[in-house]
């Protein structure tokens, strides 16, 4: 799973002002202001990464909250 939180925290930060630092597990998602094509480079990047195929409209279903929440998210689609 740290795997999955690396990939996680390295593309968030390189799609918003945020350091890796500043995001914990407790990190509410609406907090960070993704956007729909920030997701897209998210599931881009796990695929290509990790070989993690998420589906972005049962992601959209999830009621995701914090960032622990999208990490456990990811996990279960191992």
């Amino acid at each position: 799973m740290q795997k999955i939180k690396e990939c996680l925290i390295e593309t968030i930060c390189e799609l918003t002002d945020f350091t890796p630092e500043e995001i914990t597990d407790q990190t509410e998602l609406t907090k960070i202001h993704l956007v729909s094509l920030d997701f897209v480079t998210i599931q881009v990047e796990l695929k290509k990464q990790l070989n993690i195929n998420i589906d972005l409209n049962d992601l959209s279903k999830a009621n995701l909250e914090t960032f622990q929440d999208l990490v456990h998210y990811v996990h279960s689609k191992l």
